[in-house]
């Protein structure tokens, strides 16, 4: 999933603005109906960041909430090339 949040994405009901106002936080719990893996990362990058002294500019992994056996993971590791 890559997208803005906004009031078209997610489609919730009330509008996104609507439970999270602007200048707030809040909380999006991710889920599947089947027992699988699920990971990811949340960016914000914030254009003036250079030039605006509060503007908020980072990103943190997205921590979990179950465990689950049904999943593997392949993490592909390749050399250096030096």
């Amino acid at each position: 999933m890559r997208s803005i949040l906004s009031n078209s994405f997610p489609r919730t009901a009330p509008r996104f603005e609507s439970a999270i106002p602007a200048g707030r936080t809040g909380w999006m719990k991710l889920y599947s109906l089947s027992d699988i893996g699920m990971f990811g990362a949340v960016i914000n990058l914030n254009k003036n960041s250079n030039v605006q002294s509060g503007a908020f500019n980072q990103g943190h992994n997205l921590h979990k909430l179950t465990l689950t056996q049904a999943a593997t993971l392949i993490i592909p590791v390749f050399p250096p090339k030096c």
